[in-house]
């Protein structure tokens, strides 16, 4: 009963850009003048940089726009999360408001060993260009990862 209520919860869709857009996005957002804002919490380093009302908003979001339906972005954030030596969960759990109509996606941009840990019942892995599709009931935290120098993520609340 537990296995069939998270395939409701939660549906992870991989290869969900075609990779020339994927690739745009990376160089985009490793490139040295992009912007990252320092989101520190208490067991690890995160870096931010938000899509909400930013000029590489259009560019980035686009495809995500017309794949996912959106009708509304309501928070659109990139995150980089620094390596660690061993994987340490990050205090930037997601909270949620269950009379709020709003869905959530997490787009891994790279592959790494961490991890998006679902209400400690599910974990997924960062597989680069795969799509976590989240019931916007459900909290959700990011962890670091040890096998490359960071994780990046964009994660997007919209109706």
């Amino acid at each position: 009963m537990m296995t069939q209520l998270l395939r409701v919860m939660m549906n992870l869709i991989n290869n969900f850009l075609d990779n020339n857009i994927l690739f745009e996005i990376q160089k985009i957002i490793t490139d040295k003048k992009f912007s990252w804002f320092l989101n520190e919490d208490e067991d690890c380093f995160v870096f931010e940089h938000s899509l909400n009302n930013d000029i590489f908003n259009p560019t980035i979001l686009n495809d995500f726009k017309k794949k996912l339906r959106v009708q509304e972005f309501l928070d659109c954030k990139l995150l980089l999360i620094t390596q660690t030596n061993k994987k340490q969960n990050c205090n930037n759990k997601i909270t949620y408001d269950p009379h709020n109509n709003k869905k959530i996606a997490v787009f891994y941009l790279n592959t790494n060993d961490g991890d998006t840990i679902i209400t400690n019942k599910a974990k997924f892995e960062s597989i680069e260009n795969s799509l976590l599709l989240i019931d916007p009931n459900t909290a959700f935290f990011h962890t670091t990862c040890t096998n490359r120098r960071y994780r990046l993520i964009l994660q997007i609340s919209y109706k």
